[in-house]
């Protein structure tokens, strides 16, 4: 996923800047990507190649965003039925995303729909004073993606990241799937692990932007 010693400072960056939070989520691990356009390329294949998002199935998008979110969902690959969530309401410092509204969303999580999968664009956080990533409030849910360039102008270096606790509901959904589409996954990550059922959903993202046979 990443050279180890350089995990470990980009983790520590992380956590500071971002918030995730080892305390609340447990440990986390990072895959270095080249950029946040990589990271969400790799996370949707992912998703598809482990049966956890189905062809029309229905996402939420957040809105404003970047505009590539708001045409992947509609490729062939996809065609995902979106419903988009506006950011319409503002804080009294004139910002979007106010307390309230995350409170919203974890209670959303926590009384209707624990196994909601969350991909949270963190590559603006930078900016924000204060900023706190939906990765630190719902750390068992949310897969954090952050890139360097925007903030430190280093565009054309491609640097991200893709974060994972190690406690996640991608494992756990993948663990519930038939065992008919299990099977298929198995062979799939065969190479990688003696039990391939053993391999966790960062490392499948990992092997999957590889087109697996090309992992090592």
């Amino acid at each position: 996923r990443m050279l180890i010693h350089i995990e470990k400072i980009v983790k520590e960056y992380l956590k500071r800047e971002m918030k995730y939070d080892v305390e609340k989520g447990g440990e986390f691990n990072v895959f270095a990507v080249e950029g946040a356009t990589a990271a969400m390329c790799y996370i949707f294949d992912s998703l598809i190649a482990n049966n956890l998002l189905l062809k029309g199935d229905k996402i939420a998008i957040m809105t404003p965003v970047f505009t590539p979110y708001l045409e992947i969902p509609h490729l062939p690959r996809y065609e995902f039925e979106v419903v988009y969530i506006n950011a319409d309401e503002i804080d009294e410092n004139d910002e979007h995303i106010s307390q309230k509204s995350i409170s919203k969303i974890v209670d959303i999580v926590k009384t209707k729909n624990k196994d909601l999968m969350i991909i949270s664009d963190d590559v603006y956080g930078t900016f924000i004073h204060g900023f706190r990533s939906l990765m630190a409030d719902l750390p068992y849910n949310t897969i954090g993606v952050y890139s360097y360039s925007k903030y430190f102008g280093v565009t054309g270096w491609r640097l991200g990241t893709i974060a994972l606790h190690e406690n996640n509901v991608f494992d756990k959904l993948i663990k519930e799937l038939p065992y008919s589409i299990r099977k298929r996954t198995m062979r799939r990550y065969a190479d990688l692990n003696p039990v391939p059922e053993n391999v966790p959903f960062i490392d499948r993202i990992v092997a999957d932007s590889r087109q697996v046979a090309l992992n090592h």
